[in-house]
């Protein structure tokens, strides 16, 4: 039940938000995911390239 509650006053909370402030939070949270998804794909790059070195 406590799992439950915050989505009770999250939902509202939301609401109060002015769209703006919504629209840079979604656009900041999507820079973030694309900056983790390109983090991931150096990482692999170089782990691929490390190995065809050795």
């Amino acid at each position: 039940m406590s799992l439950l509650a915050p989505a009770t006053w999250v939902g509202p909370l939301f609401r109060l938000i002015p769209p703006p402030l919504l629209r840079r939070l979604d656009a900041w949270s999507h820079r973030r995911a694309v900056q983790r998804q390109l983090q991931r794909q150096e990482a692999w790059l170089r782990r691929r390239s490390s190995g065809q070195a050795s």
